[in-house]
């Protein structure tokens, strides 16, 4: 990606925006949680650089632990065929110049927290995934309809095989998070707040380090 525009970096806004933003060379743009991302997408219309969004992601595949790096080659909905991610392969190439490897794929775009790990395996093998988030697809959909380069980077901070709490509740209609709502979730399933707790907190660092290679 040398020879092209330095790209515009999104991030969802809250832990995950600091998080690039300590290792990024230049200011991330933070957008919302989930669909209402898309909201933010209309002014970066008129400009020709590239789009890298970045965020935590969880793991729908046994292959893929906390702290790991995926920049997936499509991304679908549940009701959705994929959507091609053309500057995948170059962009797993860039990273693994700097020492970090990633891994590719499908990515799932959902509008709602996936908590248990039953359902993320159900999801994965019934939609042939590796991740699911809450953007990509809504944010790929709409840049490419604007002709916009756009590419979707994923760190794991929750694997496939132990559940993580219900925080469903916690991200508002307009994509913004409910600390109260968390805490409630955390308070109830303690041994599940530890291992999300853990795993966001090794997902932020890599994050971190793929925002410098950027």
């Amino acid at each position: 990606m040398a020879d092209l525009l330095p790209p515009v970096l999104l991030v969802p806004q809250g832990a995950e925006y600091q998080a690039v933003r300590r290792g990024a060379a230049r200011e991330p743009v933070a957008i919302a949680m989930g669909r209402a991302a898309v909201e933010a997408l209309d002014a970066l219309a008129q400009s020709p650089s590239p789009v890298i969004l970045l965020g935590l992601g969880g793991s729908l595949s046994p292959a893929h632990r906390p702290g790991d790096v995926v920049v997936c080659d499509r991304w679908r909905t549940m009701a959705t065929e994929p959507l091609p991610c053309p500057m995948a392969a170059e962009l797993r190439e860039t990273l693994a110049a700097g020492g970090i490897e990633a891994a590719g794929g499908t990515g799932l775009t959902s509008d709602r927290v996936i908590c248990a790990a039953k359902e993320k395996r159900q999801l994965g093998q019934r939609y042939g995934a590796s991740l699911v988030d809450m953007e990509g697809y809504w944010v790929l959909e709409r840049l490419a309809a604007m002709s916009r380069a756009v590419v979707v980077v994923r760190v794991i901070s929750d694997g496939a095989g132990g559940d993580i709490p219900d925080i469903a509740a916690a991200v508002g209609p307009d994509g913004t998070l409910r600390p109260l709502a968390i805490a409630g979730a955390m308070g109830r399933s303690p041994r599940s707040a530890l291992r999300l707790i853990y795993g966001s907190l090794r997902g932020l660092a890599v994050l971190q380090r793929v925002a410098a290679q950027l």
